[in-house]
């Protein structure tokens, strides 16, 4: 099974069909939800009974957030962490997010606006097979450069876009909306996500 962050907020719930889509076309067998709304005993439920984790974006983060990725790396699950995703990785380690302009272009979340250039000794580039790929860009912070996790991603003007575990199957951030873009290198992100998830359930 795979753990969703549900956002809540009003305005955001249009956007989970897109994380729900794009796991079902990678054939997820079975999806669950966790919310910040949830006493942290259900949440917690779910999380144990998950081969792996989704962290959403759009969103500020709550406890729920950190509380995944805390999860995630205390058991040694995969991780599917998507914009604010990221971020939350960064927090997590007690790395500094800072705002970042020019990368905002919510009329555009389906469309390519910017590169980003992929380390090729990465497991990243291992799921994509591409060193430079064009991506969608929806968001106004970016986590700096940090030791906690492996930069495997940087956009042409030096933010963060990807970062990786190097050390694990799958666990990995990116900064844009592969969900959304669903072009084939957000079809094998996704396909490896759930792969990774599902061998670990045998």
């Amino acid at each position: 099974m795979i753990a969703i962050l549900y956002r809540v907020e009003e305005d955001e719930k249009e956007y989970m069909k897109y994380y729900i889509d794009a796991l079902e076309n990678a054939g997820a067998k079975d999806i669950d939800f966790v919310d910040s709304d949830m006493l942290e005993s259900k949440v917690d439920k779910v999380l144990n009974s998950a081969s792996g984790l989704l962290i959403t974006g759009y969103s500020d983060p709550t406890w729920l957030d950190i509380y995944m990725v805390e999860h995630a790396v205390k058991y040694n699950k995969p991780l599917f962490a998507i914009c604010q995703g990221i971020q939350d990785m960064g927090i997590y380690s007690k790395e500094p997010v800072e705002s970042v302009v020019n990368h905002m272009h919510l009329d555009k979340k389906h469309e390519k606006v910017h590169f980003v250039n992929i380390s090729r000794n990465s497991i990243l580039y291992n799921i994509i097979g591409e060193t430079r790929i064009g991506v969608n860009s929806c968001h106004n912070n970016m986590v700096l450069f940090n030791k906690s996790w492996d930069v495997v991603g940087v956009s042409d003007d030096g933010v963060v876009e990807a970062m990786e575990n190097s050390e694990h199957m799958f666990q990995i951030g990116v900064q844009w909306h592969p969900e959304m873009l669903m072009d084939d290198c957000s079809k094998k992100l996704f396909a490896e996500f759930v792969r990774v998830c599902h061998n670990l359930e045998k």
